[in-house]
């Protein structure tokens, strides 16, 4: 029933409702349709009601239950997702302790542990950042933000990969945590613990690094002195300052209509 209990009386009138409608002569007789050309099973035992489930029904879609037949795709490929990912983590636990030109999967884990850190840039001083602040416009608290994420991020990368290769190293007892970065870091695959502070993305695990080094750089590009940030709110809100700059006349020149500046109205340029 629903809910699994009966509560009040809307729970007792939907029960009595569905054993009316359900419990009748013809259900023992092989005589009631639950649905348009759905025909209750005839009389039988467990088993048969499980060959005549197998054999006679037909596979369930949404189209059974009043859907689109779209419905479940989101729903199959998550599920294809978890498989695949499931059996990518029996194949690195299962593998063998030894890889290719007799090098071990311990020692392999350690040189990716060792570049994965070597790459790692310092977190961003945030004291420093906000002391050259001058304006807290917009765009600059945006800027700041960022870099109070990256530095969480950062950190998190940092702690999680020293653990990992003290515990391989023997100083430390790795723990489920560690067992779970190792078994990521073989799959080329982002950890929860990383992605959970990151942003969103599907790429694997070297491809995701050398994704957030590029933001962290440009993100360095931007707070040296803030003054991209200012170049942005200045030019591209103005359409005759960003006409006057290289990158606009680059731009302009790519349009495939022929058109005068004077021929441009508020919607054909960027606009506070």
């Amino acid at each position: 029933m629903y809910g699994g209990h009966i509560t009040d009386d809307w729970d007792r009138r939907l029960c009595k409702t569905y054993l009316v409608e359900y419990l009748k002569t013809e259900l023992v007789e092989g005589e009631l349709y639950l649905a348009p050309d759905f025909l209750v099973p005839p009389n039988s035992d467990y088993d048969a009601y499980h060959q005549y489930v197998d054999n006679y029904l037909p596979a369930e879609s949404p189209v059974l239950y009043g859907l689109h037949p779209n419905a479940e795709i989101g729903f199959l490929t998550q599920t294809v997702e978890n498989l695949f990912k499931t059996l990518l983590g029996i194949l690195t636990r299962t593998a063998s302790d030894t890889t290719s030109g007799d090098i071990s999967k311990e020692d392999k884990i350690k040189g990716q542990i060792e570049d994965l850190l070597d790459k790692l840039p310092e977190e961003f001083n945030m004291l420093e950042l906000y002391s050259k602040v001058e304006d807290r416009t917009p765009f600059v608290t945006v800027a700041l933000q960022e870099c109070e994420r990256m530095n969480l991020l950062c950190e998190e990368l940092r702690r999680s990969l020293q653990e990992l290769e003290l515990g391989l190293k023997g100083e430390l007892t790795i723990n489920a945590e560690m067992e779970d970065l190792q078994n990521y870091i073989m799959m080329d695959a982002v950890p929860p613990s990383w992605t959970k502070r990151a942003y969103p993305s599907e790429l694997g695990l070297n491809s995701w690094f050398t994704d957030m080094l590029y933001r962290i750089n440009e993100l360095s590009n931007w707070t040296a002195d803030f003054n991209f940030a200012k170049l942005i709110i200045e030019s591209v809100a103005n359409f005759d300052a960003w006409n006057s700059t290289q990158t606009g006349k680059i731009n302009i020149g790519k349009l495939n209509e022929r058109r005068n500046k004077a021929s441009f109205n508020a919607h054909d340029c960027c606009y506070p």
